[in-house]
């Protein structure tokens, strides 16, 4: 069987019969049909590491005797803060890289969102800095564990993340298409936020979708 015969009808067929993964896409949002084989590769649904990346905006302003980045840390991200946390950030709008840390936190700022305030001293070649210059930071606050599938497993659907699931034998159905929520992307892996998934389930990366939809295989012959 030829996986990806070319022309039009197989896409026609891809979307009639496909109602739920009839667009397997990447985040680009750019059309992937998956190949259609009998052989479909499966890898193991685990337990990784990420970075704990705090996100902060604001604006260069005088601290004592010199200029920081004064910026703003969500409620929920400013118990991870500490003085001397590395960070990275962006000069608006130019999109200049530079390095830089923590010097100095300000906990619950805003009793109305509980905002922290968190002074960032530039580091390294990026150290000199201008009043009122604009900034997009994020602060490493260490590492974290949390559940996720190879970047390859993800199929969007709609603006949705799905998984294909192989089912443990005991149901009646080989596979199951289950909706996930996706977080942050690390060494070609995939935080898996919600959803019906686990940690040693087998998800499908790589074909197997005339298996689930056996008619869009048969035309695809």
């Amino acid at each position: 069987m030829n996986n990806r015969r070319p022309g039009a009808p197989w896409l026609a067929i891809a979307f009639c019969c496909l109602p739920l993964l009839c667009a397997s896409c990447g985040r680009s949002g750019e059309a992937n049909i998956p190949p259609i084989t009998d052989d479909p590769r499966f890898s193991k649904a685990r337990m990784a590491d990420f970075p704990r990346l705090l996100p902060a905006y604001g604006v260069a302003m005088e601290h004592g005797s010199h200029l920081d980045w004064e910026v703003n840390v969500e409620a929920e991200d400013s118990r991870y803060l500490r003085r001397g946390l590395p960070c990275a950030a962006e000069r608006l709008p130019s999109g200049a890289k530079s390095g830089c840390q923590v010097e100095q936190i300000l906990r619950n700022a805003s009793e109305e969102t509980g905002q922290a305030i968190a002074w960032l001293k530039p580091t390294g070649d990026g150290a000199k800095i201008s009043r009122g210059e604009f900034v997009s930071a994020e602060i490493r606050a260490g590492g974290r564990r949390a559940l996720a599938v190879p970047d390859a497993a993800i199929l969007v659907k709609n603006g949705t993340s799905f998984i294909i699931v192989k089912n443990d034998g005991t149901g009646k159905e080989e596979y199951r298409v289950e909706p996930v929520g996706t977080g942050a992307e690390s060494r070609d892996v995939v935080e898996i936020t919600s959803g019906n998934v686990r940690a040693g389930d087998w998800v499908m990366v790589d074909g197997g979708i005339g298996l689930i939809h056996p008619g869009f295989k048969q035309a695809a012959d």
